[in-house]
Formats: C-alpha cells, sequence, structure tokens
C-alpha cells in the first residue's frame, strides 16, 4: 500500500549532493568516465550514472555529463551545488514521490 506524502518544498537556496568514493570506486575518476562515454553514449552515460547515484535528478546527471553544471572535487568526493533556479525543480513535485 502507497501512502501519499506532501511533496516537500523545493529547497530553498538549492541543494549540494556529495558523491562519495569507497574503496573499490574512486568518484572523482569514474565521474571523468562517464564524462567520456556521453561524448559518444549518453543514454548509457546516464543509467551507469543513474545506477550508482540513484538519488541525483536526471536533469541534473545531464548537466554534469555535458559540463553545464560545474562539479567540485573535495578529497575523495564529487560535490555538485545545483542552485534554486536548476530546471531539475521543474519537476521536483514527479521525482519526489518515486
Amino acid at each position: 500500500m502507497f501512502v501519499d506524502l506532501p511533496t516537500p518544498p523545493v529547497p530553498e537556496g538549492g541543494k549540494t549532493y556529495r558523491l562519495s568514493s569507497n574503496p573499490l570506486v574512486y568518484t572523482p575518476g569514474i565521474l571523468v568516465w562517464w564524462q567520456g562515454m556521453a561524448q559518444d553514449d549518453m543514454d548509457q552515460a546516464m543509467h551507469q550514472f543513474g545506477s550508482a547515484f540513484p538519488v541525483v535528478p536526471e536533469a541534473v546527471r545531464e548537466d554534469v555529463l555535458t559540463g553545464a553544471l560545474p562539479v567540485e572535487v573535495e578529497d575523495e568526493s564529487v560535490v555538485i551545488a545545483v542552485p534554486e533556479d536548476h530546471r531539475c525543480w521543474e519537476n521536483w513535485e514527479s521525482y519526489n514521490r518515486m
């Protein structure tokens, strides 16, 4: 049974995603690899990025892969700062109901 929960508001000031590495995968390196893959096969790069980090909205993943949304590397993590006017918030309600 599914419960219809209220959709949280768009985060004021945007949202930051921190994608951490683990002993098997160095996240900054794999992101560069996905960005290279996206030049030839965006669908495959989006699929792999989404499988590894499903909490990142699709529009954010696409913009990171194309370089439209810059990222920062802090230690062994990738930090994505998504501004509150980013296009991903247009479908925020449907994204949060997944």
